[in-house]
């Protein structure tokens, strides 16, 4: 059945105000018998699109050949279906349409995908930064990224950011300038004005290609702007390392894009708190970049995250208002539709016309059009046409969670409301006596008749959704259920206030004055409930996550009960297999079944810092270190997501080397995450007193994990088969650094050995060299392979044959030589992602989770 809204009042002066659930497309047109099922080509049409995108990423292929086969498929199906429809022959020429559309949609995904000009900046880019000068046309202003707040783990303080883009010209090879294409993102140190859309730039600085995933499960940053045709990122210094050649044309649209974002953005910060400022820029322009880290992970935690992202629900409040406004009947109904559109699509492109935008923009349009033409329906074939809409212009933002979840929302709450809502029919009698009430009971009736169906509906796409967020954020956040339907009429409240700012900042202050005052109230509303439900206890829950082919299976499953609800078997086969696929689920997100004759030892990548796995042949887990240079979060994540990828939700023993941030800062976030058994420190760890140690040690006092001390001479009795040995420090430590008191692990299993060294250094180097050599056959590079962990000396002791330097691409290379030279077999965490190593049977084995991207030799 299709969904409806109210149907416009016929005068000429005014537009009528669509009903809140029918104009989000939650209630049905009412009708007293059962009406056929709806046409609805365009859900088919979606459907081989998607059929087509996934088909051409699976097959791979990168050859442009394929995008010239995926045509002659096209065209043969297309000239197959008119063959067919002449003869009648439906089901064939159905058939034969679909293939066409698949063909399609595969080939503009392939071109999209794989294909680039020859003189394209990013197929030069590696991931080692190399210097490099180009000139490019802004294709964005720049954008203001505050410098975090202060975080005693955070190892390398970051300041002010400027982030925009370009579209490159040219690149400078010597002393000649040579033609280059292609789309770059820039990323400035500092500040930046006077740089608009538009105008051409000469700008210095290091190019790089954006990072691979280096890790299974792990969020893959490379792939992502390749599926935005962003390969490269250039680095820049200082402010005066971008100079502006030409201005841009003030025709430019992008240039008034810009500038109304930019306008928009100031007024906000000159009329609400600095402590809001930010989360109004999020809630009102989508500019993310202005929320603090921990608030961001505040609504991600709690599953409001999609409050800070503009989509449907500030789209629509926007519509909304602008059905309020209109409907006084000021304007004539045409010219109010048209307004309604207008303003929408440049709240769109203001707003960066993302994904979610562009769908719920594209929804408001086909209601604005059905009113006009008195059609004013809505239902998943106007949704189908939206999304083939969005993979129109991005065919690889099918793969975007963030778009997968916008869809699956609105579906859901099309399919539910329609359903639960569409087909009731009040009794006469009941409304006349509703309508002899007192109207304040009235008011609370309706009151609490509304909130009950915001929950209902609420619950219904918590549970459709959930699987997803646990499968791509490891996240079960029960909090929202009660959230959703708190937060929506302060959601409500603070985006028309802020759209008061922005409408009457300029040319009436003492109006804005007042909203402003409403909008920070109803902000600090907003942000203390979301932080104070992200503390509250069983508010969300951390978990493995099902595996995609679960995924596909189950939303398959849904849609064939809400597409095919006639063709189904009896309910009672319908709900064992839904029992018997949730238990599979199950136990596939289960902690992979230990081998009791293996041991495995991945070396996890965080860039510069440490994060170790040992997978003992009883199933008992070790991390040795957790923590990364820069970011505490960041080493979080990586480790985070080889964990959940591997099905472990609990860690038997974590062992911290030393005092060094980029060796820990990541270990207080994993307390949130994972439940530890017990810590393990060398008796020297907190001998120094900072604020970061501090930090650390409250928050494992907190978790409530035990915390112990280990020393030369201790053994680690986690498996009875694998002798875990503190070969460093003694119980006092040595005079020197932290890294000179670093704890050294010996871990032994069928006759092989595994060195876990930290940033082991002299005068600890020395001591632990003092004994008898210690072969090894797996030997992690000490201090990520520097010059000052003694590398000839420790290799002619260890004699590994394989060394790991985990590390970023910078690291490593005065060691890398050294080690090669005795023989040993050298890896780099940052080259070549996560590296397994696993022991049994008598038999090493090495692998890595990917291969290193190969240079192209720019000499840029």
């Amino acid at each position: 059945m299709s969904l409806s809204l109210a149907p416009p009042v016929h005068i000429r002066k005014r537009i009528a105000l669509p009903h809140t659930a029918a104009f989000f497309g939650l209630q049905a047109a009412p009708s007293s018998r059962r009406r056929p099922a709806p046409y609805q080509p365009l859900v088919l049409v979606l459907g081989a699109a998607c059929a087509g995108i996934m088909t051409d990423r699976w097959l791979g292929v990168t050859a442009a050949i394929v995008f010239g086969l995926w045509w002659i498929l096209g065209v043969t199906s297309l000239t197959a279906w008119w063959r067919w429809r002449h003869h009648n022959r439906q089901v064939a020429a159905m058939a034969a349409l679909s293939i066409s559309v698949l063909a399609a949609a595969a080939a503009w995904h392939h071109a999209r995908w794989n294909l680039f000009a020859a003189d394209e900046l990013g197929l030069a880019a590696t991931e080692t930064p190399q210097p490099v000068c180009v000139e490019a046309v802004a294709a964005s202003a720049p954008q203001t990224v505050p410098a975090p707040q202060f975080d005693p783990l955070r190892s390398i303080p970051a300041g002010l950011q400027m982030r925009w883009l370009v579209d490159v010209v040219q690149v400078r090879k010597g002393a000649q300038w040579q033609a280059a294409s292609g789309r770059a993102q820039v990323s400035l140190e500092g500040e930046l004005h006077n740089v608009q859309a538009g105008d051409r730039l000469r700008i210095f600085g290091e190019l790089e290609a954006p990072l691979p995933a280096g890790n299974p499960g792990e969020f893959d940053s490379a792939l992502y702007e390749r599926s935005r045709r962003e390969l490269c990122i250039i680095r820049v210094k200082k402010p005066e390392c971008v100079a502006t050649l030409q201005q841009g044309s003030l025709w430019n649209p992008a240039r008034w894009i810009s500038a109304g974002r930019r306008f928009g953005d100031q007024l906000l910060w000159g009329y609400l708190s600095r402590e809001k400022a930010g989360l109004a820029a999020a809630v009102l322009l989508g500019q993310r970049e202005q929320v603090d880290q921990e608030t961001n992970e505040a609504f991600l935690e709690t599953g409001t995250i999609h409050i800070l992202c503009i989509a449907g629900l500030h789209v629509g409040i926007l519509a909304w208002l602008l059905f309020a406004v209109f409907s006084t009947g000021w304007l004539s109904r045409r010219t109010a539709l048209l307004c309604v559109m207008m303003i929408t699509g440049a709240y769109m492109l203001v707003t960066m016309a993302e994904p979610p935008v562009m769908r719920a923009t594209l929804l408001v349009w086909i209601v604005c059009l059905g009113t006009w033409l008195g059609r004013a329906r809505i239902g998943l074939n106007s949704l189908a046409l939206a999304g083939i809409v969005v993979l129109v212009f991005n065919p690889a933002g099918l793969f975007h969670t963030g778009v997968q979840l916008s869809f699956l929302s609105v579906a859901v709450l099309m399919c539910a409301g329609q359903r639960m809502f569409g087909a009731r029919r009040e009794d006469p009698l009941d409304r006349l006596i509703a309508d002899t009430r007192p109207w304040p009971q009235r008011a609370w009736r309706l009151s609490g008749q509304r909130a009950w169906q915001i929950f209902v509906l609420g619950a219904v796409l918590w549970l459709a959704i959930t699987p997803l967020v646990m499968a791509r954020f490891h996240l079960i956040a029960p909090s929202g259920l009660i959230l959703n339907v708190l937060l929506t009429p302060v959601v409500m409240v603070a985006m028309l206030a802020g759209l008061g700012v922005l409408f009457f900042g300029a040319w009436l202050p003492p109006l804005a004055s007042v909203f402003a005052w409403v909008c920070n109230g109803s902000l600090s509303v907003l942000e203390s409930t979301v932080k104070w439900f992200a503390h509250l206890p069983g508010g969300r829950f951390w978990v493995a996550g099902p595996g995609d082919w679960w995924l596909v299976l189950f939303y398959l499953g849904v849609a064939a009960v809400v597409l095919l609800p006639h063709k189904l078997p009896p309910l009672r086969w319908r709900a064992a297999f839904a029992a018997g696929l949730c238990g599979v689920g199950l136990i596939g997100a289960l902690p992979a079944q230990a081998n009791q004759h293996t041991l495995r030892c991945d070396f996890i990548a965080v860039g510069h810092g440490g994060g170790e796995l040992l997978e003992l042949p009883d199933g008992k887990t070790l991390l040795f270190d957790a923590g990364r240079m820069g970011a505490p979060l960041g080493g979080a994540r990586s480790i985070s997501a080889f964990l959940w990828s591997r099905g472990i939700t609990h860690l038997d023993a974590v062992v911290l080397s030393h005092a060094d941030t980029d060796h820990y800062n990541s270990l207080p976030e994993l307390l949130q995450r994972f439940s530890v058994g017990v810590v393990y420190v060398s008796p020297v760890m907190f001998r120094e007193k900072s604020k970061a140690l501090r930090t650390l040690k409250d928050s494992i006092e907190q978790s409530g994990t035990p915390l112990q001390y280990a020393f030369a001479g201790d053994r680690l009795k986690l498996d009875e088969g694998v002798t875990i040995d503190v070969l460093h420090p003694p119980p006092l430590g040595v005079v020197g650094s932290d890294n000179a008191n670093c704890l050294v692990l010996s871990i032994g299993y069928d006759g092989r050995r595994i060195l876990f060294t930290g940033d082991l250094a002299p005068p600890g180097m020395d001591l632990v060299m003092n004994g008898d050599p210690v072969p090894c056959d797996v030997l992690q590079a000490p201090h990520h392979g520097s010059a000052y962990s003694e590398p000839e000396y420790f290799a002619d002791w260890t004699a590994p044959k394989w060394a790991i330097i985990c590390g970023s691409n910078l690291d490593g290379r005065i060691a890398r030589p050294i080690y090669e030279a005795h023989g040993a077999t050298v890896l780099n965490t940052a080259e070549v992602g996560a590296v397994t190593v696993t022991v049994g049977n008598g038999q090493l084995g090495v692998q890595t989770f990917r291969q290193p991207k190969p240079a192209h030799g720019s000499g840029l």
